[in-house]
């Protein structure tokens, strides 16, 4: 017997979720996923856009209907309510093995205006984190975009040489 190790899912993940058919309103969703060591349950929230619900929802597990938010294996399978008890069913299964970088996630609606509306999506991938750039030091270039007599510059000091007599009023911050 062989096994395939999978992460913990416990990340940002936006998918679009799209009705059978064409028939019904597709939504984007953002799941905020964490997953618990010790059971593979699930915990989190998924925001949403569109109509089908009146709010937010709340990842849970509901046992009187046997509706369990939990990972095993390449599967996970998530069951959240919005305040008024509407419901969104989806499962999710890996695109790669080993990886949860990309899900194909089918999904139903239970409650609401939209009750009743199951579909499919676009692979449901992680949020990219912006990365701030990265600052190197080095030597202030002479740089002059908007006039030739205002010059940046480091010759041998850090300086700005302002020669401009219309540039009387500004601000101006400097991070080393």
């Amino acid at each position: 017997m062989s096994a395939v190790y999978y992460p913990d899912i416990t990340n940002t993940y936006i998918v679009t979720l799209e009705p059978n058919n064409g028939v019904g309103s597709t939504f984007d969703a953002f799941l905020t996923l964490s997953q618990n060591d010790t059971n593979g349950s699930l915990t989190g929230a998924i925001a949403l856009t569109g109509s089908c619900f009146v709010s937010n929802l709340t990842i849970t597990n509901n046992s009187s209907q046997d509706y369990w938010s939990d990972v095993a294996g390449s599967v996970f399978e998530v069951y959240a309510t919005d305040p008024n008890g509407n419901a969104l069913l989806s499962v999710g299964d890996a695109i790669n093995s080993g990886s949860n970088s990309a899900y194909n996630v089918y999904y139903s609606i239970l409650g609401g205006p939209c009750n009743g509306q199951g579909g499919t999506d676009s692979p449901m991938k992680p949020v990219e984190k912006r990365r701030l750039p990265i600052f190197r030091p080095g030597p202030l270039r002479r740089i002059n975009r908007w006039n030739p007599t205002l010059q940046f510059g480091n010759e041998g000091r850090d300086s700005i040489i302002l020669r401009d007599p219309r540039l009387t009023s500004f601000s101006l911050t400097m991070c080393w």
